[in-house]
């Protein structure tokens, strides 16, 4: 009789995404967004709007500031759970605006440990979050079974006052919006 043998697995290099549902009443934040008046920046987006780079001035004394305090909050506890070289400093932020048929291709986030998206404004059919496999396994595993350890992508749907995070190197891409509504964000490096 065969004799099972002892097994160990070992996680290895486990990607981790944060979903945290802040509680954050973002209406008086979309009508501050929708009110700014900066010329668009153009980097991951397919259309829509996005700001420049914000700087501490212009997030003090405005809605976006209880935003910043949350996600330093959030990564407060963050880093004590993934040990890193990351401080809990954002070292850049910028709001994004996608109307209908606006998205955002695939990208990754440089010079940065982790990133995310805290949701101010998500209609229904807002284009969802998608975050994809850093590796090739796509290349060499059957796909038809759907798993954690073989799946190659996931999507979170937006909902108003979300917060997402994720290493910066995972690449990631907005799905295009379906909306007549605009669906507005926060994103952010750390």
């Amino acid at each position: 009789m065969n004799q099972q043998k002892q097994i160990e697995i070992k996680s290895m290099f486990a990607t981790p995404l944060g979903v945290v549902d802040t509680g954050i009443d973002t209406s008086s934040i979309k009508e501050y967004v929708l009110a700014l008046n900066y010329e668009s920046v153009n980097k991951s987006n397919l259309g829509g709007w996005q700001s420049p780079q914000l700087t501490q001035a212009d997030i003090e004394n405005t809605p976006l500031e209880v935003i910043v305090k949350t996600i330093l909050e959030v990564f407060g506890q963050v880093n004590n759970a993934f040990p890193t070289n990351s401080v809990n400093v954002i070292s850049n932020m910028w709001l994004n605006v996608n109307k209908k048929g606006n998205s955002n291709c695939r990208h990754i986030h440089g010079r940065s440990t982790w990133s995310g998206t805290f949701y101010i404004s998500t209609p229904k059919d807002c284009g969802n979050f998608v975050a994809e496999r850093a590796d090739n396994a796509d290349l060499v595993w059957n796909m038809d079974n759907k798993s954690e350890f073989t799946t190659v992508s996931n999507q979170v749907e937006p909902k108003e006052g979300l917060l997402v995070f994720f290493p910066s190197w995972m690449p990631h891409l907005v799905l295009p919006s379906n909306s007549d509504e605009p669906r507005i964000s926060l994103a952010f490096n750390m």
